[in-house]
């Protein structure tokens, strides 16, 4: 059996080959915490899912406040996993709450919580991945969802051409034959908002032929050759990675 490849797998090898090795191929560890913001999305994600869940348990249908003890209890838990900073609860508590208020989920439609798609695509391509959440909008449509834990709105028009959620939406047909229409959104905690589209049979095919075309990129590469970008300077593999260098000069950055 072949290596499972994400959409951030393929993401990261086109971003840098290099980096894609160190993280994919040779798994190297790294010592640096992940940034308290990133933690942060965690948390609520976390609170969101036990929430939908206890909704699916419960056959409860309607705004989800009903569920705030086991979101609450979510919460709790992964800021201790988390190691979260004291500073950070009483803003995590309060998007959780509003979210639950806000959001209305009817247990007869969620068919799928953090769902895990693994399947493969037509070339072969071995694919994993999770998706926040997935309901049924009618006799032939699904939504899948994406919570993103900031305030700045996708618009529309690149919601539609997200590669995440056309390759996400691409698979949940596979997974889901009767699916005629694919619906994607994200939802923002923070502030109670959603961008909703509709995606396009081009779009979905079009993401999952370029993500094919990564994942044997992947494969056939043996040199991983480094790309030096703006992203270096975030990278977490920077101090092992021999094309680093303090100060690239700007021009030869790639943008």
């Amino acid at each position: 059996m072949g290596r499972w490849h994400s959409f951030s797998s393929v993401s990261t090898y086109e971003t840098c080959p290099r980096k894609w090795q160190f993280q994919y191929q040779r798994r190297l560890k790294v010592e640096r915490q992940v940034p308290v913001h990133w933690r942060f999305g965690t948390v609520v994600h976390a609170a969101l899912e036990a929430a939908v869940n206890w909704v699916v348990e419960n056959k409860h249908s309607g705004n989800l406040v009903p569920a705030t003890e086991a979101a609450m209890a979510a919460l709790h838990k992964a800021f201790e996993d988390e190691d979260m900073p004291d500073r950070e609860w009483d803003r995590a508590v309060g998007i959780v709450q509003e979210s639950l208020e806000d959001l209305e989920v009817d247990w007869n439609n969620v068919l799928g919580v953090e769902q895990q798609l693994q399947t493969r695509s037509p070339d072969g391509s071995e694919f994993i991945g999770y998706m926040d959440l997935i309901l049924r909008l009618g006799p032939t449509s699904v939504l899948i969802r994406d919570y993103k834990v900031r305030s700045t709105q996708s618009t529309a028009d690149e919601l539609v051409n997200d590669p995440q959620l056309n390759l996400y939406g691409w698979f949940v047909r596979q997974l889901y034959p009767w699916v005629e229409t694919v619906y994607a959104e994200h939802y923002y905690p923070p502030i109670q908002k959603s961008v909703r589209v509709t995606l396009t049979q081009e779009g979905m095919l079009d993401t999952l032929l370029r993500w094919e075309a990564g994942v044997e990129a992947t494969e056939m590469d043996e040199s991983f050759e480094p790309v030096v970008s703006e992203w270096c300077d975030s990278c977490v593999y920077r101090d092992q990675c021999p094309a680093w260098i303090d100060k690239v000069p700007t021009d030869q950055l790639q943008f």
